[in-house]
């Protein structure tokens, strides 16, 4: 089990330049689940067309109750895991106390234009 006091702030943050993976990453840490792209642009220079972005790490989650998930997404999907569950964006889910794994990911769509991620969150209090 993680202790609270063991995490750090941020999410580690893998930028791909293919939907699989690709040949190409970037990884740095994050503060939170959000990105903004022009037309053409990419999260690092040293990225082809960044098609794939993943945000990884924990969440406490202080108070259990119902948690629900939702994002402002353009540009391409978003999916949303917290402890194994997935399919969270728009849906009310109960969730216990403590430290969960959490995943976000981004496929950028193929003829995407300027792409906006921004997640949001509202629990218990």
């Amino acid at each position: 089990a993680i202790e609270p006091a063991d995490l750090k702030p941020g999410l580690v943050t893998t930028y791909s330049d293919h939907a699989d993976g690709g040949s190409r990453t970037v990884t740095r840490l994050e503060p939170t689940v959000a990105l903004a792209l022009g037309t053409g642009e990419t999260a690092h220079p040293a990225l082809g067309r960044g098609a794939l972005t993943v945000w990884k790490g924990y969440i406490n989650v202080a108070r259990a109750g119902k948690y629900k998930f939702s994002a402002v997404v353009e540009g391409g999907t978003l999916e949303i895991r917290l402890n194994g569950v997935g399919q969270l964006l728009n849906a009310e889910r109960q969730f216990d106390g403590g430290v969960v794994p959490f995943e976000a990911v981004f496929v950028r769509a193929e003829a995407a234009g300027p792409v906006r991620v921004e997640l949001l969150w509202e629990g218990p209090g």
